[in-house]
């Protein structure tokens, strides 16, 4: 059980561990001074040795495009860096991209363009398998533009975890993040919340803590793929679990793991103090991004997913075709009209979204705007509808809210 002075969000708390985190927060710096960070979640190969019960992934592996497809991809989100003055955030995944063979020069392609004053980094998404010494070798190599390489774990235990992921898999994804926190290489983990592991997500933190990883990413299934809806957690499920891991997260703050509340998840209902404390911050100056708590869908401002074959979706979450960056120019791509919808989000709700606090109030609507369209879009083909789990209602909560908000002013 929590002490009570553990479990309170607080200013002082909030400010005291900003303050901590930007002193050692990595900057991205280059040529110019950027005015955001722009992400771009890239899938380079579909090919995987897993079959996780909730892959995206439901077909036989698409073929690899070629290093210079990949290349010219790159060179378009570079050029549209240069154009908007921005820091750009490169997530490269799959499949398994650590069994593309050539990886390390599409990787060396990346470095270059940091050399010539790109204020780029790059991240790993991997099940672990592959992370072998001569992987961790040349991501030592690339330590100027290295970010973090996040490892995928559904269970805090073997027996959970492969399950999901298949046999062997929890020791592999283990084992790696152990090799890698020795080599000191930044880790982070990645857990999918279904109901198969809903009653260990628990431990997560603790392993977390134990195998050195900084972040801790808990998201919601989306019946995409192999996922099955059946699978998915109950509103009143999330709800428990999101509250109970909201309580964790302040201790383990302390201990220096991270749970990634800054997302569009619906974090802001469990902690909703830590909330408006984490946005006041926000509006202040610049808050560690270690350190929010609600986001609204970033999908159209600042990040966009890049598939196996060039094809450009808002969100991996949301695979609505836009564009290919092997045929369209990046900027075109961008200006797609479903981009354009997404950006006015906030006219365009529906349901009970329409009437809500976190909608309607400027102030407050970068902590939900809606939730999750994803999750809408996944579950009831509407992108606009409210989040399927969510469980706030506007007409018994708004004005607690409001009243919270204005009282919160430090």
């Amino acid at each position: 059980m929590l002490r009570n002075e553990e479990q309170q969000a607080t200013p002082e708390f909030f400010e005291a561990l900003n303050a901590e985190l930007m002193s050692t927060l990595p900057t991205l710096e280059g040529a110019w001074k950027p005015r955001f960070v722009f992400g771009l979640q890239w899938h380079i190969t579909d090919r995987c040795n897993l079959r996780c019960k909730h892959c995206y992934i439901d077909r036989a592996p698409r073929r690899d495009l070629s290093l210079q497809d990949l290349l010219v991809i790159l060179d378009k989100f570079c050029a549209a860096l240069r154009g908007w003055q921005a820091a750009g955030r490169i997530v490269l995944g799959g499949g398994e991209p650590f069994m593309r063979p050539d990886l390390w020069e599409l990787v060396e392609a990346i470095s270059a363009y940091h050399q010539r004053g790109y204020p780029l980094r790059v991240d790993f998404m991997t099940n672990g398998s592959f992370v072998t010494d001569q992987v961790i070798q040349q991501l030592r190599t690339y330590r100027g533009i290295l970010g973090v390489v996040q490892v995928s774990l559904d269970g805090s235990h073997e027996e959970v975890h492969d399950s999901i992921r298949g046999p062997g898999s929890f020791v592999a994804a283990c084992s790696a993040l152990k090799r890698l926190r020795d080599a000191g290489v930044p880790t982070a983990i990645h857990f999918v919340l279904t109901r198969r592991n809903l009653s260990d997500v628990d431990g997560l933190l603790e392993l977390s803590a134990e195998l050195g990883a900084s972040r801790v990413t808990v998201s919601r299934l989306v019946p995409l793929g192999r996922a099955e809806a059946s699978d998915m957690v109950t509103t009143d499920e999330l709800r428990e679990c999101w509250t109970r891991l909201a309580a964790m997260a302040y201790v383990y703050r302390r201990r220096g793991v991270f749970l990634a509340t800054g997302r569009c998840d619906l974090w802001h209902l469990a902690d909703l103090e830590g909330a408006l404390i984490t946005l006041r911050l926000r509006k202040k100056g610049f808050l560690s991004p270690l350190l929010a708590v609600g986001q609204r869908c970033p999908a159209g401002i600042n990040g966009l997913t890049v598939d196996v074959d060039g094809t450009v979706y808002p969100c991996r979450r949301l695979p609505i075709p836009i564009g290919n960056l092997l045929q369209d120019e990046f900027f075109t791509v961008w200006l797609a009209p479903l981009l354009n919808d997404l950006r006015r989000r906030g006219q365009l709700l529906k349901g009970k979204c329409r009437k809500c606090v976190f909608a309607t109030e400027e102030d407050l609507s970068v902590l939900c705007l809606g939730g999750s369209p994803c999750q809408a879009y996944a579950t009831g083909g509407d992108l606009f509808a409210p989040d399927p789990n969510c469980w706030f209602d506007p007409s018994e909560g708004n004005e607690k809210v409001i009243v919270k908000w204005r009282q919160n002013s430090f």
